[in-house]
């Protein structure tokens, strides 16, 4: 209490990233790229694409493969947003009750 600086904490090593950040991280971009490529119904599924990278030589676990693929997925998919328009030319749109 007495101190003039408050103690903090010091890292006593620095924090551990998942392996993906050793160069797979673009490789599965490159999948996904292709993946996207496809029909939809030949499409690989995240757990296929991590079996891909443990062929290639990913020792890590599934979990930043999927949240990665996700992440993409959801950047693919764009907002989300939609215009719909609120004025309508006579007839166009109905209300019934």
């Amino acid at each position: 209490m007495k101190d003039e600086i408050p103690p903090s904490y010091q890292r006593q090593a620095p924090a551990v990233r998942h392996k993906l950040c050793n160069g797979f991280d673009l490789r599965l971009q490159e999948l996904f790229v292709q993946v996207m490529k496809r029909p939809r119904h030949e499409r690989r599924t995240a757990q296929k694409l991590y079996k891909q990278l443990v062929v290639e030589g990913y020792t890590g676990s599934y979990s930043p493969v999927q949240r990665v693929v996700r992440d993409l997925t959801q950047a693919e998919a764009g907002s989300g947003d939609a215009f719909i328009p609120l004025h309508f030319g006579a007839g166009d749109a109905l209300q019934f009750d």
